[in-house]
């Protein structure tokens, strides 16, 4: 038993239930300031987030997404200028090969020289066209210009059309 000079000798069970009620109203008020701070924290990150970090990471993958773009035309670009070196790697390789087998085919250095410099140029002066000329038709159309005006060249110096002093025997 309790001691007749304490505090608590004074409270019946009434006196107890309301201060083990007032208790738990304390208890629940703390609760409740602690969910709201969370809350408050939560709502403050998801601002930071959003405000932030969100149009950070949509701006990196924006220039993920557009750097990948660049990427793959460039690999295509890249591929077709391969291809052009080789097409005229390839074209040079016809009269070399056709001189071991006969002597019709006389071509010195300067012949390849200058073969090699007019199909090289003609591929690449293609290749700019087709970089620059987004339509088809004006693509067609200007790639069999520049090739007609390549025939033309490699005639006038093949066998002299034009009689030009840049003409062939």
């Amino acid at each position: 038993m309790l001691a007749s000079g304490s505090c608590f000798t004074f409270l019946n069970v009434r006196g107890w239930i309301i201060v083990a009620a007032v208790l738990i109203k304390i208890c629940a008020k703390v609760q409740q300031t602690k969910r709201r701070i969370v809350e408050t924290r939560i709502a403050a990150i998801h601002c930071i987030v959003e405000k932030n970090i969100l149009p950070v990471l949509q701006t990196f993958t924006y220039f993920v997404i557009q750097s990948t773009f660049k990427i793959n035309r460039m690999i295509t670009q890249n591929k077709r200028l391969a291809g052009i070196i080789g097409l005229v790697a390839f074209l040079l390789t016809i009269p070399a090969i056709a001189m071991q087998f006969t002597n019709e085919v006389n071509w010195s250095a300067s012949d390849f020289v200058v073969a090699g410099a007019l199909l090289l140029s003609t591929g690449l002066i293609i290749e700019l066209a087709l970089r620059k000329i987004k339509k088809m038709p004006y693509r067609l159309i200007t790639a069999a210009v520049i090739l007609f005006i390549a025939f033309l060249i490699w005639a006038e110096l093949a066998v002299g059309i034009f009689g030009t002093p840049w003409a062939g025997q």
